[in-house]
């Protein structure tokens, strides 16, 4: 085949050498690295190093011509797959080294150049597919030796974890060791450990500590069950002692139950033997009842008291007592032992109450015995002729000696008609029961009649003493019902009452004052609010005499009896007062309020044409050059201590400023600032009407002068303070700003201020000239002086803005 062929298929690392057709050597040692270009590169000189490949482009005579040895090529062999750099870096320099060695042998030996003196490729692939199987069975014996050694180790720690799992498993069963097995399994334990100590390996240690710990723990459980075991066994040697001890405690105690049963049961038989002769009728006298049944309460009391103490042994002892299970062996002897108890107290019952009921009846026989005896007795007594019967006279002589009672010819009649048969001589003794029945009929007829006159009697007075009591008390109602009157006075309570009338009509105007106050004019409105207070006026003095003689009736002192009429009539005085004093109140306060509106509403009407007035008296002023004295003193033509009259005032404004409001709202204006008759204006009125200030927003500087360069500083105001303006504003020509003159409210400093900068910031602004009530203070006449004003001043009461009018106006 073509070597090009044969070098381009040689495998990754070969180095192949051929002559073209041109006598050109190409060598090709490139690696098989996918991130480089495997195309080859022309290059001059050897093959580069680094593991890069190219082609090597040598002369004819540059190509060794000797054919190295076979050592040579196992030596350029193991060059090739040495340490260093790549397969091509190895493959050139064997061939270099190669060169140098067939140039020896040529010079010392006259040797021939000659294509052939290169390695053949195919010997060179075959060295390399050696080499690269040597080192892939080299590979893959370390690879198995690995295997077999990573198999063993797991395998010995298997062979180890199941050792331990093993050890574990044998340890837990001290967990259910016994006192009788502990040493069994101690001793096999041990032996296993000594058995699985190569299987343990590294492990052995943590299990013989394991198993230490477990031992230890166990051997403590082992001797706490052989304590707890010793302790139980004592425990029950002491309970079977305490039971013995307990059955012969409970055998006493049966027996001694049983003897007071026993004594119960003797008791018993007692009673009923000593009842059997009590029993029997006929067979006891009155003498004998009391003595025997005592005898039987006492057999009685003491059977009943050993009963008692058979339950109060059982319940001390508690034989029946359903917990202790010694005493439940005994419990079925209790029972009877206790029944035969209960069974002799039942029995002691019955006859003591057979007793009793017998005693009753002999008792009741003696009872009927004796007070037979005793009417025969009686009979006797008053049987005067010895015939066995009573007569009248006997019947009479019977009911005086026995009820001291004289009994009436008819009633004694009754008797004997009831009681004698025809043909009888008297009354027999077996009628002796029914004369005392009709004798106590007569009795109470006469103890009626008397009952009843008594009654009649007592009813007479009590109707005569009811007659003059009613007739008292209409006597003082009537008084008490004309000082009512005089109270109500001429016309009474009735609702049509002058007063009352009175009160509608100022009803009625209040009602037409409210609607018209927003419609009808200021004097129109004025004059309702007159007639209304004059109205008022009119019936407040009836109202206060009303009420006061009201309060006298309050004073008065009633009958206990007429004390609900007198307070449901004074009540209505009462409230009929309270509803006229609000009615009143209600008028007065209409009254009090549309003043107030009016009063208001006639400011406000006048205040209208302040700004207007004030403009113009202040524009005179600039314009000529006059403070407010000189105007006054203008206006009053020239009068010292005179006063501007309305007229002049009028006059000045319509003439000489030229004022377009009417002489009626010029007049109403005038009276609203003058004094009290509304018909002259004093000098300080009118100097107060002129006032006008300014209020500090921001802090400035007041100067001497109208130029702030020419003049100098008089002090800083700071914002809230007030400036009574005196002159301006005027313009400051340099600085091209308003400027005033005033005069601060505070000190009285008086200076220039600026009212806004000339960059559009405002120091000034109109205001200031209202008060404002910042706490409650008296309202006076005048200026508080001495203690009240150092009072004041102390207090700050009344402090508020600087008003243009007087306190009390505002």
């Amino acid at each position: 085949s073509d070597s090009r062929n044969r070098s381009r298929a040689a495998p990754i690392g070969a180095s192949v050498s051929d002559r073209d057709g041109g006598g050109r050597s190409y060598s090709s040692g490139y690696r098989g690295d996918r991130g480089r270009d495997p195309s080859p590169k022309r290059s001059r000189g050897s093959s580069g190093g680094g593991g890069g490949g190219g082609w090597d482009v040598r002369p004819p005579s540059a190509t060794p011509s000797s054919v190295p040895s076979s050592k040579g090529y196992e030596d350029s062999g193991r060059r090739q797959f040495g340490g260093g750099g790549g397969v091509g870096d190895s493959a050139g320099a064997g061939s270099t080294q190669q060169a140098g060695r067939r140039t020896q042998d040529s010079s010392g030996s006259g040797a021939r150049e000659s294509r052939w003196d290169e390695v053949p490729p195919w010997r060179e692939r075959e060295m390399l597919k050696h080499q690269a199987a040597e080192q892939q069975r080299q590979q893959e014996l370390a690879l198995k030796e690995a295997r077999q050694k990573n198999k063993a180790a797991v395998e010995a720690k298997n062979a180890e974890n199941t050792a331990v799992i093993h050890m574990r498993r044998f340890i837990q069963k001290l967990s259910n060791v016994t006192p009788e097995s502990f040493q069994a399994v101690k001793t096999e334990l041990e032996a296993e450990l000594r058995n699985k100590a190569a299987s343990l390996g590294s492990q052995f240690s943590v299990v013989r500590e394991e198993a230490d710990g477990a031992l230890k723990q166990t051997q403590t459980r082992i001797e706490a069950m052989r304590d707890a075991i010793r302790k139980k066994t004592e425990e029950k040697v002491e309970l079977k002692k305490q039971a013995e001890a307990a059955l012969k405690d409970l055998e006493r105690q049966q027996s001694e139950l049983g003897d007071l049963v026993d004594v119960a049961e003797a008791k018993a038989d007692l009673l009923k033997e000593a009842s059997e002769p009590f029993l029997k009728e006929g067979n006891l006298s009155i003498e004998d009842v009391g003595p025997k049944l005592a005898h039987l309460e006492e057999l009685n009391t003491e059977l009943t008291s050993s009963c008692e103490a058979c339950r109060g042994f059982i319940s001390q002892h508690k034989l029946l007592d359903p917990v202790d299970p010694w005493k439940q062996k005994f419990r079925a002897d209790i029972v009877k032992l206790t029944a035969r108890a209960d069974t002799a107290l039942k029995a002691a019952q019955g006859i003591m109450r057979d007793a009793r009921a017998s005693k009753m009846q002999v008792i009741q026989r003696i009872a009927v015995k004796q007070r037979l005896q005793d009417d025969d007795d009686l009979f006797k007594k008053y049987d005067l002729s010895g015939k066995g019967c009573w007569d009248r006279e006997a019947v009479l002589k019977y009911v005086k000696g026995e009820f001291d009672f004289t009994i009436s010819t008819d009633a004694l009649d009754r008797v004997f008609s009831n009681i004698v048969s025809p043909g009888e001589s008297g009354v027999r003794r077996d009628r002796l029961t029914s004369v005392r029945s009709l004798v106590g009929i007569a009795r109470d007829a006469e103890r009626s009649k008397v009952v009843r006159a008594e009654r009649e009697e007592r009813e007479r007075k009590e109707a005569a003493e009811r007659e003059m009591k009613e007739k008292a008390l209409a006597e003082t109602k009537a008084k008490l019902e004309e000082r009512l009157k005089e109270a109500d006075g001429a016309d009474g309570m009735s609702s049509a009452t002058p007063l009352e009338k009175e009160f509608t009509k100022a009803d009625e105007k209040v009602r037409l004052l409210g609607l018209n106050m927003g419609v009808k004019t200021s004097e129109e409105i004025a004059e309702s609010i007159h007639e209304l207070a004059k109205l008022a006026k009119s019936i407040e003095q009836p109202v206060a005499d009303l009420e006061q003689r009201v309060e006298v009736l309050d004073k008065v002192e009633v009958d206990p009896d007429l004390t609900n009429f007198w307070r449901l009539e004074f009540g209505k005085r009462q409230a009929r007062v309270e509803r006229l004093k609000a009615r009143l109140a209600r008028v007065d306060s209409t009254v009090v309020t549309s003043r107030e509106t009016m009063t208001k509403r006639k400011a406000l009407e006048a205040e209208k044409f302040r700004s207007q007035v004030v403009g113009l008296l202040r524009t005179y002023m600039r314009e000529n050059g006059v403070d407010s004295a000189a105007l006054f003193a203008k206006m009053c033509e020239g009068k010292e201590d005179a006063k501007l009259s309305q007229p002049a005032f009028i006059e000045f404004l319509r003439e000489t400023c030229k004022c377009e409001c009417s002489e009626e709202e010029l007049g109403k204006f005038f009276a609203h600032i003058s004094s009290s008759d509304g018909e002259n204006l004093g000098s300080e009125a009118f100097d107060q009407l002129l006032k006008f200030f300014y209020k500090v927003v921001e802090s400035t500087v007041v100067t001497t002068g109208l130029s702030i360069k020419d003049s100098g500083t008089v002090r800083r105001v700071k914002a809230g303070e007030m400036i009574e303006l005196l002159e301006g504003p005027k313009k400051e020509e340099l600085a091209c700003m308003m400027r005033i003159k005033g005069k601060a409210v505070k000190d009285g400093s008086i200076g220039w201020i600026t009212v806004a900068g000339n960059q559009g910031k405002t120091f000034l602004e109109e205001g200031g000239n209202l008060y404002k009530v910042r706490k409650e203070t008296p309202l006076t006449e005048r200026p508080p002086t001495g203690d009240v004003a150092k009072a004041e001043a102390a207090g700050g009461g009344g402090g508020g803005e600087k008003g243009s009018h007087k306190a009390k106006d505002e």
